[in-house]
């Protein structure tokens, strides 16, 4: 529900985007982590998507801009 409420208020504002980042997450038993679930267990493969994708938004966001 926090999910879809986040999305939709970034659709009401212009230069905004939403990036689903839930596809980047992997499990404890692949992650060097200590149990810290709200970092991901310290997955740099997890990060590094999740920045990737990230970047992306912001090039498409700044080419609508440039219209």
């Amino acid at each position: 529900m926090v999910q879809q409420a986040r999305a939709a208020a970034a659709r009401s504002v212009d230069n905004v985007q939403c990036v689903d980042t839930w596809d980047f997450y992997r499990p404890q038993d692949e992650s060097p982590g200590r149990g810290d679930i709200e970092h991901w267990y310290s997955n740099t493969e997890s990060c590094f998507l999740i920045g990737d994708a990230m970047g992306k938004a912001m090039k498409q966001t700044l080419s609508a801009g440039e219209k």
